[in-house]
């Protein structure tokens, strides 16, 4: 499942209407899912992302897309994905 989700970020990073990703992040295990969604989110708010935003439906996955494009934000993404996929196995 690891596999599936990092090649799904990958995917995300390289075309840019892909949800892959979001599929991925959402099959996970409820807990699994929301810490990684609740660390994704304190990353795009410390980008500049506005809080409501994320709550409205869309919203993170829309943040995600702008903000993604910023290499700095980027990494950080990856990163915890990674190490929250490195933790849970």
């Amino acid at each position: 499942m690891v596999g599936g989700i990092v090649g799904s970020i990958v995917g995300y990073y390289r075309a840019d209407d892909y949800d892959g990703a979001v599929k991925a992040v959402a099959a996970l295990p409820d807990s699994q899912r929301d810490a990684l969604v609740t660390e994704v989110g304190e990353i795009l708010v410390s980008a500049g992302a506005a809080a409501n935003m994320l709550a409205a439906q869309g919203g993170l996955l829309t943040a995600l897309e702008e903000f993604a494009k910023q290499p700095a934000v980027r990494d950080q993404v990856w990163s915890a994905v990674v190490q929250g996929a490195t933790l849970r196995n």
